[in-house]
This record gives structure tokens, C-alpha cells and sequence, in this order.
């Protein structure tokens, strides 16, 4: 993320890309501006504007992930203001305890001959690794350790 606009107390901008499970989309940065227009003595308007969209069926993916997600900002940032600060520990303990699993199980030995599986899924299943992990598509190579839970499963 870098800042690219800032006009203290009425507005601030910024690049954002796609989520990692929408590596496609991803590779291209998107905007965001954020407006804040005073309504009252103790209300602001927040409004959120995100362009710079793609096309294709991740690009409409990533507009429905952040159709939903901005909503759940904007009502995060209300109760912030309404209820005061919020304890983000539980959240963050979850995040690190999904962070280690996916670490331990892309370290953990697969089952079989190491070589032989993965060449055999690679040249019935390219597409699906290229999508995966964005890189080996044809038999000859060694697909990249699996960073993602969206993996398809080996054969």
C-alpha cells in the first residue's frame, strides 16, 4: 500500500490490490479515495470510492470481496466512534493460530514418491496449479510448495 493524496481532515487516497486467493487480480494495484465531510458538530461522513478495476471473472470476484468488506469497515469504524476502541487480541490470537497451521502443513512431507505424485497432478491438472500457485504448467517442472489452502489436492 503506498499513500498517493493526503488533505488533512477532508481527504486521503491510497493503492490497494486484490486478496491472495485472487492472484490474477492481484498483480494490478487498485485506488482508494476516502472522503470525510462534516454533517454536524459531532458527525462526519465517511465515503469510500474504489476504482481501477479489471476485467475478467477475478476482477468481479474481487469487487464482490470488497463490496462486502468496505460495508464491514465503515460499521467497524462507527462503532469504533460509538463504543471506543476495539479489542482486536481474540481476532489477532485466530489469525496467528490459521498463520501456523498453513506453515506446518505446507511443511509437512507429502505421502509417496515426492517426484513421481507431483509430475503425475501437474500434467492431468496444469490449469489448476498455474492458478494456484502461478507458475509450473507443463509436467517437466516441479510445481512451487503449496502457499495457499485453495491448493487443488493431489491426485
Amino acid at each position: 500500500m503506498r499513500f498517493l493524496a493526503l488533505q488533512p481532515k477532508t481527504m486521503l487516497s491510497f493503492d490497494w490490490n486484490a486478496p491472495p486467493s485472487l492472484p490474477e487480480a492481484r498483480q494490478q494495484r487498485t485506488f482508494v479515495v476516502v472522503r470525510f465531510e462534516p454533517v454536524g458538530d459531532r458527525q462526519t461522513r465517511v465515503s469510500i470510492h474504489h476504482t481501477g478495476w479489471g476485467d475478467g471473472r477475478q476482477w468481479d470476484q474481487a469487487y464482490g470481496y470488497f463490496d462486502k468488506a468496505w460495508s464491514r469497515v465503515l460499521v467497524n469504524l462507527q462503532q469504533r466512534f460509538d463504543k471506543g476502541p476495539q479489542d482486536w487480541s481474540e481476532w489477532l490470537a485466530q489469525l496467528k493460530a490459521m498463520h501456523e497451521a498453513e506453515v506446518q502443513k505446507a511443511a509437512a512431507p507429502k505421502s509417496g514418491a515426492a517426484g513421481a505424485g507431483v509430475t503425475a497432478t501437474l500434467a492431468t491438472r496444469p490449469s489448476a496449479w498455474a492458478q494456484c500457485a502461478g507458475s509450473a504448467t507443463s509436467s517437466s517442472q516441479a510445481p512451487p510448495p503449496p502457499r495457499r489452502a485453495r491448493c487443488p489436492p493431489g491426485p
